[in-house]
């Protein structure tokens, strides 16, 4: 059986999604964008001047514009550094975490790794590495701050001035 041709007694007709006789279904979500909802301009109207057409196009451009592409960069700005400042705390705090967790199971791994062997360190020694790991742990949290505000800085300035790049900060 060929698409678009009739079927059987009591069999459906198929028709294929390129037949120009049959209006495409905008309200399925098979023919929608995932992220925006499907736009069927009704300027179509016949006559008149071509400036008339153009002045009606543009105009629908632009509810188009308004009614499907400004809450989405609404939102895309709502989601900066400079509309929600408590984002540096959260993601900053989220660093900090990690990095101190990071360093615990470093010292842990050490502890184990000793102890299989059997050997302990005198007072000296932990007391000297102990403060080499908080020197240690210290930078890193200091540094893993100030890349995540970089970060967060150089997505919010991609985003207000239109950039679509990875950024990457050494």
């Amino acid at each position: 059986m060929s698409a678009g041709s009739p079927g059987l007694a009591g069999a459906t007709t198929v028709t294929t999604p390129y037949d120009p006789t049959v209006a495409p279904d905008y309200t399925d979500p098979a023919t929608q964008s995932p992220a925006l909802a499907a736009y069927t301009p009704d300027i179509v109207s016949y006559g008149g001047k071509a400036s008339d057409e153009a002045a009606r196009l543009t105009s629908a451009t632009w509810d188009d514009y308004v009614k499907r592409f400004q809450p989405e960069s609404d939102a895309l700005i709502a989601s900066t550094g400079l509309m929600n400042p408590g984002i540096y705390k959260s993601q900053v705090q989220a660093g900090v975490g990690q990095v101190n967790k990071a360093y615990d199971s470093a010292l842990g791994t050490q502890a184990t790794s000793l102890s299989r062997f059997g050997m302990t360190q005198t007072g000296d020694q932990q007391s000297y590495n102990q403060t080499q790991d908080n020197v240690n742990r210290s930078a890193s949290v200091v540094d893993s701050a100030n890349r995540i505000r970089q970060r967060i800085a150089a997505r919010d300035q991609n985003i207000v001035m239109g950039g679509t790049g990875t950024t990457t900060t050494t």
